[in-house]
């Protein structure tokens, strides 16, 4: 009933008349959406990786710091994505100083409101969700798997591509369903910091409802749903094959 009634709802609403236009604005919005989406997802799961094997073997003032840039998940990410603008806006003036005494060339705002600002803020907000997501699977799994690695000659990048990533496979997808997913209904820091004519399907759901136009803004809902479901289907067949 949970998900049941909300999806027919949606679905009702969405295909009792459909308007070309409807359709137009929602695969218009379906790549700038999954295209951040999958990019955010890999540079998250690499960074969550990188600090789950640093923390492994740090000191203590390195682990307070990992545990320092996890905390963007307790953040709202109106309140990042805010915390972003001024410091992204003054890193784009100075870039942009430096290539007019240069080059006499202003290119304009390449930090501020562009994919790079929101790139950045989805590793700060869901930093947490794949370090603790890899961090479990890691203790889960144990060094024996390595010291194993190790005894039968491999070592360095060997180790790494043959022994390491591949046991951590299931993990390493699970955390980036997950962030795929977070980003794909992020909605405060998008609507800050995205390009500007840029639509992302959260966006257009959030502008489309706020309008009164809640026929309209079902098909977008609906896909949001859908890229939220297919990722969490592949993983969990991807996880019952490996156990099998």
């Amino acid at each position: 009933m949970g998900f049941g009634i909300p999806m027919g709802e949606l679905s009702y609403l969405a295909f009792r008349l459909v308007l070309p236009e409807t359709i137009s604005m929602t695969l218009g919005a379906l790549w700038p959406t999954l295209i951040p989406a999958s990019a955010g997802a890999v540079i998250t799961v690499i960074l969550g990786l990188v600090a789950t094997k640093i923390g492994q073997h740090a000191g203590n003032l390195s682990r307070g710091a990992i545990r320092l840039a996890t905390l963007g998940y307790a953040i709202p990410g109106t309140v990042l994505a805010l915390g972003l603008l001024q410091p992204l806006g003054q890193a784009d003036l100075w870039f942009n100083r430096m290539t007019m005494a240069l080059a006499g060339w202003r290119p304009g705002l390449i930090l501020s409101g562009s994919m790079a600002a929101l790139l950045y803020v989805y590793a700060i907000r869901f930093l947490a969700v794949s370090h603790s997501t890899l961090d479990a699977a890691i203790k889960k799994r144990g060094d024996s798997m390595l010291h194993a690695g190790r005894v039968l000659g491999q070592s360095g990048l060997g180790l790494l591509l043959r022994v390491d990533l591949p046991t951590l496979m299931p993990a390493i997808v699970s955390a980036a369903t997950l962030v795929f997913v977070e980003i794909v209904k992020e909605l405060p820091a998008t609507l800050l910091l995205r390009p500007l004519g840029v639509d992302t399907l959260a966006t257009l759901v959030y502008g489309r409802a706020n309008a009164g136009l809640f026929a309209q803004a079902a098909m977008p809902a609906l896909f949001i749903v859908l890229a939220g479901l297919v990722p969490v289907i592949l993983a969990t067949r991807l996880g019952d094959r490996r156990k099998v």
